[in-house]
């Protein structure tokens, strides 16, 4: 390949493949309404900056191309070999696909045909009998690493067929495995919540006294799609959410908390969420139990839930001293609030596209 060819600034080229894509990705969409005008917009966006770094201007090059230029004023970087910023940079002389980056890039390359080809493997075993089995073994035995995104699909797959072997495994071994892949089996779990059965939960409750903050976080957000489950429900303590250390395990807790949505679930986030002494804790409670409530329209801005606390209004649920009354009050008028501007965007976009619908026929 000649490197003083230009490869860039085709601007001919951008404008005529982003037209041609476009046409075709039209002509069997046929958008119509205004969302979908917005998702073909958003495409087309996405063909015009596709386009736009193969054959305008890398956007690497653009956003260091003054400096590029006083630092190597002697390079063309309008041309194909320019593109291999990092050979250029190093003074590589040689061909640049021979050059170190690129044939480094080549192995990353290589080794991602390899992770999908494991993953295969598993996918492939699930069309045997026992495939849950062999897709848990294969994946979790052995002492486990953190997956890739296309790890976590693989286990959840392989777990949404038979979840009973992944239950069995992580039940034995989860203390063992490190927080990254404590927090991704408990995302398959979350997912899970319509195949598990009888699987046993308890490690998944015992993980909220997790040392680490994100597993307990974790935890929280699977538990939450177990609501209609009364056996998981009564193993855990919800008078231990107040005594987390950390403000975002307990905002989880009241999520979940919301999700189950029951006269004892609201008075749990009562009693811990008006006396959180964090600001985004208290919010998250506040939007969590103004989203019970039937319309946002009906929800007094003025009237907070009271937690009973006695006669000690400045009690600490992380022994620091704060004023739980007026910080919750705060927090509650801000979320009957937002719900309500949320509820009239809604209504806005509903309606709007229902005439738009009305009009085009």
């Amino acid at each position: 390949m000649n490197g003083d060819v230009p490869a860039y600034g085709l601007w001919g080229l951008v404008v005529i493949n982003t037209a041609i894509f476009a046409f075709f990705a039209f002509s069997f969409f046929k958008p119509r309404t205004q969302r979908d005008w917005r998702s073909f917009g958003a495409f087309t966006a996405f063909l015009v900056a596709l386009f736009t770094e193969m054959y305008g201007f890398p956007l690497t090059i653009y956003l260091l191309s003054g400096w590029l230029q006083s630092t190597y004023p002697g390079v063309d970087w309008l041309t194909h070999d320019a593109g291999h910023l990092l050979e250029m940079m190093s003074g590589w002389e040689a061909h640049p696909h021979l050059g170190p980056f690129h044939l480094l890039s080549m192995v990353f390359i290589a080794a991602g045909f390899r992770l999908l080809a494991a993953a295969w493997r598993v996918l492939y075993a699930a069309r045997t009998d026992d495939c849950a089995t062999t897709g848990a073994d294969l994946l979790l035995r052995d002492g486990p690493e953190a997956f890739s995104v296309f790890g976590v699909d693989t286990l959840y797959r392989v777990a949404e067929r038979d979840p009973s072997p992944f239950f069995e495994r992580a039940a034995a071994d989860f203390a063992t495995w490190p927080p990254a892949l404590q927090r991704q089996a408990l995302l398959v779990v979350r997912h899970l919540t319509t195949v598990v059965g009888d699987a046993d939960l308890s490690w998944v409750v015992g993980s909220l006294s997790s040392p680490d903050p994100s597993v307990r976080s974790a935890a929280w957000r699977a538990l939450g799609a177990y609501g209609w489950n009364r056996a998981v429900r009564d193993t855990v303590d919800l008078a231990a959410i107040a005594a987390d250390p950390t403000p975002p395990v307990r905002a989880s807790a009241y999520r979940a908390l919301g999700t189950w949505g029951d006269a004892e679930a609201i008075a749990a986030i009562e009693a811990a969420g008006t006396a959180d002494p964090d600001a985004r804790a208290r919010v998250t409670a506040a939007e969590t139990l103004v989203s019970q409530r039937t319309s946002a329209e009906a929800v007094d801005p003025n009237d907070p839930p009271r937690a009973d606390l006695g006669t000690d209004r400045t009690a600490s649920a992380n022994g620091r001293s704060v004023d739980e009354t007026a910080a919750f009050d705060v927090a509650w008028a801000w979320a009957v609030e937002h719900a309500r501007f949320d509820r009239l965007a809604r209504d806005i976009s509903r309606d709007r596209d229902r005439l738009h619908d009305e009009v085009r026929g």
